[in-house]
């Protein structure tokens, strides 16, 4: 549609909103909208169209324990506010463990990782999920710098685990990705539901690097899982030596997110070829597990990688997050 520009005094120019859309949304004289520059598009909304609820209802009677999990958390990071999870099996397959587990406990479990969420109802067949947070704006980026301090943490434990022959550090790489994926999903929830806004789509280059750093999460959870029974002796010092190498990877780029510069940007290069060359070189010295736990650690270096370059997207040389 089109509307006509009219002026108001020396410089002010309006315009009208369509009246259907008005009353649609119940606008009235003297509530608050919003306009936010788009090049040279100007998006008008409304407060109260962010409040309003979105639900959703999922059947999750086919899938299994895992799949169960990603359908509630993907319902949660794309923004709705209220789930209506239905099934008809009291009991489904844990395909890793071989188990069959309860259905409501499954669904404990993953509400149980998700900011803000409750469960409000439940029955044998039912189960509805409310979200309840609040002030999303000003927990974003607060909440993605302890993203990076927690996988920061991450990469040290699983690194002094396999140095001091630490099962039980190790082990609880476990948990500490649960809490990393919890703070993921919030984030990723925060940016669907339009509460921070960027100029040029930087929020979607934003919700590729926090999915890329839940990646780079499993990938620590799965190899400290895959490899604890199986190290009985401690690992060469050359494999702890690249395990570490590729864990202060991830502390550099850290740095290079919230202070974008040549210099940070040299080192991770620097860094990332030294340990590819060293991979490629020692390989042969090694045993075949820790080529195969070695093979999992380049991937965490990799993706990293390609996020320096997402990182570049978000603005060089801006410092977007002083």
């Amino acid at each position: 549609m089109k509307r006509k520009v009219c002026k108001i005094g020396p410089s002010s120019l309006i315009i009208s909103l369509p009246s259907k859309w008005v009353k649609q949304h119940g606008i009235e004289k003297g509530d608050e909208i919003e306009v936010e520059e788009k090049g040279r598009n100007l998006v008008i909304g409304t407060a109260m169209m962010d409040a309003k609820d979105k639900s959703i209802e999922l059947d999750i009677s086919a899938l299994d324990r895992t799949s169960i999990m990603i359908a509630i958390r993907s319902a949660y990071r794309a923004g709705y506010d209220k789930t209506d999870v239905r099934f008809t099996q009291q009991y489904v397959t844990h395909y890793r463990t071989g188990k069959k587990v309860n259905t409501l406990s499954v669904i404990h479990t993953e509400v149980n990782r998700l900011v803000g969420a409750e469960i409000i109802k439940e029955g044998k067949s039912l189960c509805i999920i409310k979200d309840f947070s609040a002030n999303l704006e000003q927990e974003f980026e607060p909440t993605i710098r302890r993203i990076f301090l927690l996988l920061i943490n991450v990469a040290e434990d699983f690194t002094k685990g396999f140095q001091d022959s630490d099962k039980y550090l190790i082990s609880s790489i476990e948990e500490k990705h649960d809490t990393i994926t919890k703070f993921i999903s919030y984030c990723l929830r925060i940016i669907n539901k339009g509460a921070v806004r960027y100029e040029q789509n930087k929020h979607i280059i934003l919700y590729h690097i926090l999915s890329s750093l839940d990646i780079v999460t499993d990938i620590y959870k799965y190899a400290a899982r895959d490899f604890v029974p199986k190290f009985s002796k401690k690992p060469s010092n050359i494999t702890i030596k690249i395990i570490s190498d590729i864990g202060k990877s991830i502390k550099i780029y850290y740095n290079l997110f919230y202070k974008f510069d040549n210099i940070k940007s040299t080192e991770f290069i620097q860094t990332r070829d030294k340990i590819r060359k060293e991979l490629i070189e020692k390989a042969k010295c090694l045993s075949k597990d820790e080529i195969i736990l070695l093979n999992y650690m380049e991937q965490v270096l990799e993706i990293i990688w390609e996020l320096v370059l997402a990182r570049m997207s978000l603005g060089y040389p801006v410092n977007m997050y002083n």
